[in-house]
């Protein structure tokens, strides 16, 4: 028969064993890891840390892009970038001034004008600032008080005119008040029976002249004094590189002509004077800046001992496609009647 421990020795038993782990588990030594508890590592991330009290923090913590925005970035980045688009933004200062065909002051006339002013959103860099304006009874109107810059007019409007073309895009400040910046409205009712086309001549490139008559839209091969404008064209045999020496002559018949200049005239009167008998141009196959045309160039006319005046665009072709041959396009508009008035 199987002898049984007796219980006060279990008792004791446990007690060594329960005072061994005791001893184990606080009196452990110095530097020894056994049953250390370690804490879990901390988890890996690419994403930059985020400072506390930045805008940032506040974008990752969800709050509103209003209450982000208010608030003073981490860097001076933003307000670089919104000083430097402020610093684009001047005083507007124009002065203006709307007269009719006959230089007559007009009152009433209604413009509209877009201000381009720069600032930092959420959605662009700018802004445009729309205002519209009324000239006086001295037909005079200014732009002040706001800042960007420049601005465009969009419109300048009368019942029963029509605005001549013009420059249309300004900088931040234009004219003064005893030089206003004019512009010209036409009474519809000023018209004149003008005769106007688009020609496009086959010419030989030998110098020889041809006469141009734009009242019927026709051209001989001679000099004609009924005609209204001699046209020649001359080029030599290819040189370098296939290029080759050429020149024309365009010349106004018992007249002259004038080059237009700036380029927002309308051309709609011919001027009184000013006028020079001929034009002429030349390309030379040496030279840098070679070309084998010229198109363009616009004069207004007077022909025939100042009987007619007109405008005029030309373009001149020394050799067109393959066949060798010049060609002379011309667009027009005269004034059979004797007038300068040219629409």
């Amino acid at each position: 028969m199987k002898k049984r421990i007796p219980l006060y020795i279990l008792l004791v038993l446990a007690c060594l064993v329960s005072v061994w782990l005791l001893l184990r588990l606080h009196g452990k030594p110095q530097g020894s890891n056994i049953f250390a508890i370690s804490e879990p590592a901390a988890k890996q991330s690419n994403e930059p840390a985020i400072k506390k009290g930045t805008v940032f923090e506040q974008i990752s913590s969800n709050a509103p892009l209003q209450t982000v925005f208010r608030n003073k970035p981490e860097s001076n980045y933003v307000e670089k970038v919104q000083g430097l688009l402020e610093a684009k933004n001047v005083p507007i200062e124009f002065y203006g001034m709307v007269i009719d065909q006959n230089s007559n002051v007009l009152s009433g006339v209604k413009i509209k004008v877009a201000i381009r002013h720069w600032e930092l959103s959420k959605n662009a860099d700018s802004r445009i600032i729309r205002l519209e304006k009324e000239t006086d009874i001295n037909g005079r109107f200014e732009l002040n008080g706001e800042t960007g810059d420049g601005f465009d007019i969009a419109s300048i409007g009368k019942k029963g005119y029509e605005l001549e073309p013009n420059k249309s895009g300004f900088g931040p400040s234009a004219g003064n008040y005893e030089n206003p910046i004019i512009f010209k409205m036409w009474n519809n009712d000023v018209k004149e029976p003008l005769v106007t086309g688009s020609k496009f001549f086959k010419v030989v490139s030998n110098g020889q002249n041809y006469t141009i008559d734009l009242v019927n839209g026709t051209v001989i091969d001679s000099t004609d004094p009924a005609g209204d404008l001699v046209v020649w064209i001359k080029r030599s045999e290819p040189k370098v590189d296939w290029k080759y020496d050429w020149s024309f002559n365009v010349q106004a018949n018992y007249g002259g002509l004038s080059e237009e200049i700036n380029q927002y005239d309308a051309m709609y009167v011919a001027p009184e004077s000013g006028y020079t008998n001929s034009f002429s141009g030349e390309s030379l196959a040496t030279d840098q800046h070679w070309g084998d045309a010229i198109a363009g160039k616009r004069f207004f006319i007077k022909t025939r001992s100042g009987q007619i005046y007109g405008r005029i665009e030309i373009e001149v072709y020394p050799s067109y496609g393959h066949t060798g041959e010049g060609r002379f396009r011309i667009q027009y508009a005269i004034n059979p009647s004797g007038s300068r008035i040219l629409r």
